[in-house]
């Protein structure tokens, strides 16, 4: 019997695929005492790493984490959890940092900052309380997780705790663990929840003997002492360092599919000495060390979708960097200083570096700068998102085109103007002062487009991503606090669309990613929150410029609706685009769809624009008779399709497959 023949199905809500693991052989408890280490590691790797990953990770990592207690990495469980709240809107001064294995390096010294152990040796383990609470309570919950986290300290807390909330136990909401996975952590539990053995934990955090020489020869490139290969690192630092590096493409990749990822870190020792992360607030403050070294650690915790990022440092990346930054006439007499006035601005820190070749760099890996501002130290959150429409495209100025021909020239007139809320201190984080000089800026902006694009814009001015780059368009779609970016437009005609430039593509960056504190008081975060919305309309009116002069106010004020919303444009946002009519001929009422789709036919390409059907969907199930039968709704045309929401999610419910049984194997449902 074929593949297909066994995968009865019900589709409703969203697809599921199967991933498939082979499970261990039971290790006996007698073999875990603290002196057999390789039985130690092998528990814990085997039989208690997969219940976590399965069970746990998704709600348990990342800053999003419940009491932040991160179960993604055995140094977070080690940790276990703390009562102080991460996100809070409403602290007047900063909250202490809590980075794992940045802001302490031991469990002991997590202990003495607030944080509490869940996985004490024994039965009264708070980890095991709530796992066995689900089990015995399955009733609804009426809180999200975010509401719900709760953190009890020691045992008469959690006794309380369970008895004022018998529906709180884990994993939250969903069912409880099977008698297998509870007995596997009851055992390890018991046993003194051993997780790695120190020469275990440092050989995970050195390079994979796969990536040794890729690791030096990076290493090598950022570490030159000279003050232009300095910048140039301390640059790539700054927009790297939130990053998954892996170092081969897809193509490269190992047989067994196996890649190690790595962070990017400024380090205190240099290589092959293991790293020693120097811990500041933000990537660009003054690491405050005599000697600073750019290295690549590790990760060794469980990826998550919420923050794993992935950038590829191959070959091809090794000669775009040179022809970027290293081969380029360019000079600087001395090495960078990290000035506290300046130091959150890129366009004054970084303005010997050509403006052309810092956007070319952000438009090469533009999905991934895009992700960061969604995910980054946020993972998720409303305010991260709601200041963005449900679904909508992002194009780009070209690199080319006659405003950053002439943008070195421009942005050192107007750099000062562009500081954005990352400023350390409760005084520097106000918004009024960034949103003067963001007008200014715009004024001044215009008046350079006036100059450049006398005769408006042309469908010539859009990045084209080199014939070959799908990352010349984005599509965005946003549900609630989550957001996912796409390369290629996906769907119809969006409501809005954005075209960004450098100055937007570098303010956004350094706004929501390197010079966003998540440990911030409420004035850097509600500053950060207002100049996101500057960034937005910004990027908005030059996709504006495009369309006829006529037809730009209506359908600006068509997005921003009330007479508050009309009257904040007018004072706070009046419009910064190309004020003459665009070189672009329409011959249809709708021009906004008609210009989107000139640019996604005329100029960007078929290797570009994504494909609209299930053609290159679903990985190894994309032949299966479930994709073959949804194809026909792709082409699906109609007035009844404005009436269903922007998003549908499809739920594809997959009988187990024999076939792994046979192997030795279970199939795990991930969504």
């Amino acid at each position: 019997m074929d593949l297909n023949g066994l995968l009865k199905s019900v589709i409703f809500f969203n697809f599921w695929f199967v991933l498939a693991s082979c499970s261990s052989p039971e290790i006996p408890l007698e073999s875990l005492n603290q002196t057999a280490s390789e039985a130690r590691n092998e528990f814990y790797l085997k039989s208690v790493r997969p219940i976590l990953d399965n069970r746990c990770v998704s709600c348990h990592s990342c800053y999003t984490a419940p009491c932040q207690l991160n179960l993604a990495d055995h140094e977070g469980i080690r940790r276990g959890v703390t009562k102080a709240k991460l996100y809070d809107g409403s602290r007047l001064v900063e909250a202490d940092l809590t980075r794992l294995g940045i802001d302490a390096k031991s469990a002991p010294e997590w202990w003495t900052k607030g944080f509490r152990p869940v996985a004490n040796e024994g039965e009264n383990s708070l980890l095991i309380a709530t796992i066995e609470q689900r089990r015995k309570n399955l009733t609804p919950v009426n809180d999200t997780v975010k509401e719900s986290a709760e953190c009890p300290a020691d045992e008469d807390e959690m006794e309380d705790f369970i008895d004022d909330h018998p529906e709180k136990g884990m994993p939250y909401g969903l069912p409880g663990l099977s008698d297998k996975e509870a007995g596997v952590l009851h055992r390890w539990v018991q046993a003194g929840f051993p997780t790695l053995t120190p020469d275990l934990r440092a050989n995970l955090k050195a390079a994979a003997p796969i990536d040794q020489i890729d690791v030096e020869r990076w290493e090598n490139l950022l570490n030159q002492k000279d003050p232009k290969s300095q910048l140039v690192a301390r640059y790539l630092f700054e927009h790297l360092y939130l990053a998954s590096v892996e170092f081969r493409d897809q193509s490269a990749k190992p047989m067994n599919g196996e890649v190690s990822f790595y962070q990017l870190v400024r380090s205190r020792t240099e290589g092959p000495i293991a790293p020693d992360v120097i811990a500041t607030r933000r990537p660009f403050d003054d690491p405050k060390s005599l000697e600073v070294f750019y290295r690549f650690q590790r990760i060794n915790q469980t990826l998550s979708h919420k923050n794993h990022i992935v950038i590829t440092l191959d070959d091809k990346k090794w000669d775009r960097y040179q022809e970027l930054f290293y081969a380029k006439a360019w000079s600087l007499d001395k090495s960078p200083t990290y000035n506290d006035k300046t130091k959150s601005n890129p366009f004054l820190v970084f303005q010997a570096i050509p403006a052309e070749s810092r956007y070319q760099f952000l438009l090469d890996d533009s999905r991934y700068f895009v992700s960061a501002f969604i995910k980054g130290t946020v993972c998720e959150g409303e305010a991260a998102v709601n200041v963005i429409e449900e679904r909508f495209f992002i194009f780009f100025l070209d690199p080319k085109s006659g405003m950053s021909q002439q943008s070195d020239s421009f942005i050192s007139q107007i750099a000062r103007d562009l500081a954005i809320p990352a400023a350390e201190g409760v005084l520097d984080n106000f918004y009024w002062s960034y949103k003067s000089s963001q007008m200014e800026f715009v004024k001044e902006r215009q008046k350079a487009f006036s100059k450049l694009y006398p005769n408006g814009l042309s469908l010539g001015d859009i990045w084209d991503g080199d014939g070959s780059n799908s990352q010349a368009a984005l599509t965005v779609m946003r549900h609630y606090d989550n957001s996912y970016i796409t390369q290629g437009a996906v769907g119809g005609v969006p409501k809005t669309s954005w075209v960004m430039d450098y100055t937007i593509f570098e303010r956004m960056y350094y706004l929501l990613v390197a010079g966003f504190d998540v440990y911030g008081n409420v004035f850097h975060q509600l500053s950060t929150r207002l100049y996101m919305d500057n960034l937005r309309v910004e990027s908005e009116d030059i996709f504006l410029s495009l369309l006829p002069v006529n037809d730009r106010q209506v359908l600006r004020q068509s997005w921003y609706r009330g007479e508050w919303a009309k009257k904040k444009m007018e004072w706070l946002n009046p419009f910064g685009g190309v004020s003459a009519q665009p070189r672009i001929n329409y011959t249809s009422n709708d021009r906004k769809k008609e210009v989107i789709e000139k640019i996604l036919r005329e100029r960007l390409g078929p290797k570009v624009v994504a494909d609209p059907t299930l053609d290159h969907c679903c990985g190894p199930f994309a032949s299966s008779s479930i994709v073959q039968k949804l194809k026909p709704l792709t082409e699906t045309v109609g007035g009844f399709v404005s009436l269903l929401p922007d998003i549908t999610l499809l739920l594809e419910y997959i009988a187990v497959i024999p076939l792994f049984l046979k192997r030795g194997c279970k199939a795990t449902l991930l969504s």
